[in-house]
């Protein structure tokens, strides 16, 4: 695919107001593949039939001869980080993934990923993938009929057609050593889970917006790869920690080539300089980057300003848990076309190469299977045995300890310095509590037993009907504090602990 996306940046306030009247047309602009899509659309009306014995369950009859036997999906953590990024600065808030999640709902077999929202009069909105090839949502303007139902329109994912890439651990960054996987035990897990924190770019971001739910859309996707990796052995998973979305097209963490391409393998340095340094990066498996933008890479060639654009993806092999833990794929919100190049670039990640290619070798490319180098292709939702066998192999190695257990079930997080009163040297426990925790109807601020610094904070948080969770939140670095053991000279928080000041 050529350069697509915005064909100019506007101020965040004006892009709000516009950006729903211009998306349809600009999407036409990106992607030609929707036009001829709608107009073989097939309508269709729901029915959802609850399951008497176990409310987890429904069984949806699409139309006639096709129905989906739904139960519970999740994706998200317990508690999420939302953060985000604006021309004033950075807002962060911890919102509740289970409350967020309460109408998602999965079919394994058929690899849906669906909200079924309800309605009034007993009807839902369905939105979100029906399998590995076509979507489902609700026509808005069409008349409801009582004994039908809510129309839904049914449509065909649009494919990019561009190449999904992997680089080396070495390649741009001569301090960090080439992947070696060395198995360290033959002992399986169950199961495992990548514990993930999502990037949504500027364009990306203006998109969601467009959409009904910009949030539900990105569950919904992040759902289906992870279904995607229930073919797995052992099974995986993923787990969302944190999602940081830009309002504003001033992006530190992206490198532009021009305003609506962005710079693929530079993109991804500047991303691992950042992951490596910020804390809820740091205790992600990966950290991935969805761009609303197209991406290009610099051609092998005499002309240095040469691009190649047609890629749909980047990630380095074999790389999860480590410096260079970072991917980037395309994706237009709504169309859910970026299911199968992020499974791709996260596939990379657990040390997958390319079919026919290195340890993939006797798995040829000609089947079409998911770490084919091009999207699209009959087999594109399916693993060859040579992926299943190489991420089987980063599991029992050392390099894949970290996908054995899973770090954010501590409850481990980081007071922004938005909410920072700094004219005081300490905090306002309950406030922050409050703050952080707003999807919650029970937040409470613990009282420390011993004298403490002032560089952590310990909440509890839930539900009425359920048992309260425990937080700790560890201030922002360079935060004032008072060491209770004493000493000379100004201190300031380091990571959780009350350190001297560094001089310049």
């Amino acid at each position: 695919m050529g350069s697509g996306g915005f064909p100019w940046v506007i101020p965040y306030e004006m892009a709000r107001l516009l950006l729903q009247f211009f998306l349809c047309a600009t999407l036409t602009l990106i992607t030609v593949a929707r036009k001829p899509l709608i107009q073989h659309s097939l309508t269709v009306y729901p029915q959802v039939f609850e399951d008497r014995e176990d409310e987890s369950k429904k069984l949806v009859i699409i139309h006639e001869g096709h129905s989906l036997k739904l139960s519970k999906g999740t994706v998200l953590s317990e508690s999420v980080l939302l953060r985000d990024l604006t021309e004033s600065g950075v807002k962060e808030t911890y919102i509740d993934g289970r409350q967020h999640e309460k109408d998602l709902y999965q079919d394994v077999e058929t690899q849906a990923s669906l909200l079924v929202k309800p309605q009034a009069a007993g009807h839902y909105h369905i939105v979100g993938l029906i399998n590995s090839t076509h979507l489902i949502e609700p026509i808005g303007r069409m008349e409801r009929s009582s004994i039908a139902g809510i129309a839904h329109r049914i449509t065909a994912i649009p494919e990019h057609n561009g190449i999904i890439g992997a680089l080396e651990a070495d390649q741009g960054f001569p301090h960090v050593e080439p992947r070696e996987i060395k198995e360290e035990t033959p002992i399986l897990p169950q199961n495992f889970t990548v514990e993930m924190m999502v990037y949504s770019d500027y364009y990306h971001t203006m998109f969601m917006e467009a959409t009904q739910d910009g949030l539900g859309y990105l569950i919904v996707l992040m759902l289906a790869v992870s279904l995607r990796m229930q073919q797995l052995t052992p099974p995986g998973s993923i787990a969302v920690t944190a999602i940081q979305r830009s309002w504003t097209p001033n992006e530190t963490y992206v490198n532009l080539y021009s305003e609506n391409q962005l710079l693929g393998s530079e993109t991804l340095k500047t991303m691992a300089k950042i992951a490596n340094r910020s804390h809820h990066e740091q205790l992600a498996d990966v950290v991935f980057l969805l761009t609303g933008r197209s991406i290009v890479q610099y051609k092998k060639s005499k002309n240095a300003t040469e691009i190649d654009t047609e890629n749909a993806g980047l990630a380095y092999t074999g790389s999860a848990c480590r410096y260079l833990k970072v991917g980037v794929a395309v994706d237009y919100p709504g169309y859910y076309m970026a299911v199968n190049i992020i499974t791709h670039e996260l596939s990379h990640s657990l040390n997958a190469s390319h079919d026919g290619q290195k340890d993939a070798k006797n798995c040829s490319g000609e089947h079409e299977h998911l770490m084919n180098t091009h999207v699209g292709g009959k087999q594109n939702h399916l693993y060859s045995s040579c992926s299943k066998r190489s991420i089987r192999k980063f599991l029992m190695s050392k390099n894949g300890s970290c996908l054995r257990h899973k770090i954010n079930e501590g409850y481990l997080f980081e007071v922004p310095h938005g909410y920072l009163q700094r004219k005081a040297p300490f905090l306002d426990g309950t406030d922050y509590c409050n703050r952080f925790f707003p999807d919650y109807s029970e937040v409470e601020y613990v009282e420390p037993q011993h004298p403490v610094n002032g560089c952590r904070i310990k909440c509890k948080f839930g539900d009425t009907d359920n048992e309260l969770r425990e937080a700790k939140l560890i201030v922002p670095n360079g935060t004032p504090c008072k060491s209770s053991i004493g000493g000379i000279g100004k201190k300031v928080c380091h990571n959780g602990f009350c350190v001297p000041k560094r001089k310049k």
